[in-house]
């Protein structure tokens, strides 16, 4: 049973990590969007003025910044980036929870029962906080941040513990 708790503690801070830098990702492309329309809504129609040569290139690119305007309050980031602080908070919550439990099964305070119910409860909270945030789309995985979170769990892991992920 102990070690089924350390996987779940492995798991909640991987989790962790993904969230933070799934949510920095984010907040990046939104950054990036917002420096693209606004340098487009206001340099695109002086650029069309000057050169009027390739003005029908100009005009796609207002054409097409307008459209990206119009639905980027659809996009499926947007609503994430609404809810990953949020997230991040109640499993970041719920991870501090994990360690301090895990102190008390390492030093051998708790029995198998306990462990049991310490890993079912952890394991319920997880699925409550997963459906609050994203229940109707669930955050997509990230090969490239997923790794990233992976290596920062693993030398946490190394650091505080003394053990590989």
């Amino acid at each position: 049973m102990q070690e089924r708790y350390w996987n779940l503690f492995c798991h909640l801070k991987i989790n962790s990590l993904y969230t933070y830098y799934y949510h920095i990702e984010t907040e990046r492309i939104d950054r990036y969007l917002r420096i693209f329309l606004a340098i487009t809504s206001s340099a695109s129609i002086a650029a069309w003025t000057i050169w009027k040569e390739i003005s029908y290139i100009w005009g796609g690119i207002i054409a097409f910044s307008q459209l990206l305007n119009a639905v980027k309050d659809y996009l499926p980031y947007q609503n994430r980036m609404r809810k990953l602080s949020a997230f991040s908070s109640d499993l970041n919550t719920l991870l501090l929870l994990c360690e301090r439990k895990w102190y008390d099964e390492a030093s051998g305070d708790m029995t198998e029962s306990e462990i049991h119910q310490a890993f079912m409860d952890l394991k319920e909270n997880l699925k409550k906080i997963d459906e609050k945030y994203f229940s109707e789309s669930p955050l997509p995985r990230n090969n490239k941040i997923f790794e990233k979170a992976e290596l920062e769990a693993a030398t946490y892991f190394k650091t505080f513990y003394n053990s590989p992920l």
